[in-house]
């Protein structure tokens, strides 16, 4: 059945929409400030994510809005004025992107909601992380945050295909206001209920990654697959068997410091053109006193043993004894700018 909607006085949403449209251009600026800021809360966790956006609702949805719902003061009420949307590729990320945003913004508890856990156990729909959140600590009194101090952002937390289901749903059933029947309504859930198992699939499949690792992990112990070239999960199974005591990418990401997204690939490339595309060949590698020098003056200035240097920065160092004037060439500034890389550099 059509939701039945209580609306605004007509004086009062008047006068607020009348001030709202005054004042849209500095919201606009707030959403677009908003939106990096969470880019930039978020880019250290390295979590897979589709897209980061934000807006202020325009005065026609906020209008509509007040048709819709009953405020008495809306200036105080309204809390998604600016709203921030983040997109997650699977579903089990969103709660780790909530955790990180409940950690750096003030949360109304009241206001906020987990849309996924109002559904009955039987129910398909709308699932959704809402929260409602404003600067906190040495943000409110940094000048570069000034616009936002003292606002409230309503941050949408979902999968991608959560967001598809989410945005199909409000065009057709939401905003026209129609009384689909029982049957339609039925086939809007079914419809739900497909994209919510595809993203359980999709996380299955994730997990297979771990699972070659595994596999690949326990037959370089045993000196099998030697000649077969690296891919991404092959590589990290071959360092996580020679090198068991170092950081691992799976154990960056267990403890919240992930190396930086996607960098296994360039690894894998740089082994490719260096000539070092095979277990065998990055055996011996590892092995060349030119690398074994270089671990050590790393180990110094990290503080670390040698056998405890991470697998990123082995695969760095490997490049920075042996073709060193291609290093900034084949990886990111961000991988090649820690406190010891600067340091190395600064004492050759």
């Amino acid at each position: 059945m059509t939701e039945k909607w209580t609306p605004t006085p007509i004086r009062v949403a008047r006068e607020f929409l009348y001030g709202y449209s005054q004042d849209l251009l500095t919201f606009h600026s707030c959403a677009r400030a908003s939106e990096d800021l969470i880019r930039s809360v978020l880019k250290p966790e390295n979590l897979a994510i589709h897209q980061v956006s934000a807006r202020a609702k325009a005065l026609d949805s906020m209008r509509l809005k007040l048709r819709r719902k009953c405020y008495s003061d809306p200036d105080a009420q309204v809390q998604d004025k600016i709203g921030v949307r983040v997109i997650t590729y699977y579903a089990e990320d969103v709660d780790r992107v909530a955790e990180v945003l409940k950690s750096e913004f003030e949360i109304d508890p009241k206001n906020s909601e987990d849309k996924r856990t109002v559904l009955e156990e039987d129910v398909f729909g709308y699932r959704s992380v809402h929260l409602i959140a404003r600067l906190k600590g040495s943000r409110l009194r940094s000048p570069e945050y000034s616009m936002l101090r003292d606002r409230w952002l309503e941050i949408q937390v979902r999968s991608l295909l959560e967001h598809a289901w989410a945005e199909i749903e409000h065009e057709v059933k939401y905003k026209p206001r129609i009384d689909y029947p029982a049957g339609v309504r039925r086939r809007f859930a079914r419809i739900a209920g497909v994209l919510e198992m595809l993203d359980t699939e999709f996380q299955e499949l994730r997990r297979e990654r771990e699972t070659l690792i595994d596999n690949y992990r326990r037959r370089y112990l045993r000196r099998t697959d030697d000649d077969i070239p690296f891919d991404t999960a092959r590589l990290l199974g071959f360092l996580e068997a020679v090198r068991p005591e170092g950081l691992s990418w799976r154990g960056a990401s267990t403890v919240h410091k992930p190396f930086p997204l996607h960098i296994e690939a360039s690894c894998v490339d740089t082994l490719n053109a260096i000539k070092l595309d095979t277990p065998k060949k990055l055996r011996k590698a590892l092995q060349d006193r030119r690398v074994k020098d270089q671990c050590r003056r790393f180990a110094q200035i990290a503080d670390v043993e040698p056998s405890e240097i991470s697998h990123l920065a082995i695969i760095l160092l490997l490049v920075l004894a042996l073709s060193p004037a291609r290093l900034m060439d084949l990886f990111p500034m961000e991988a090649c700018n820690s406190t010891e890389f600067r340091e190395m550099r600064r004492t050759d």
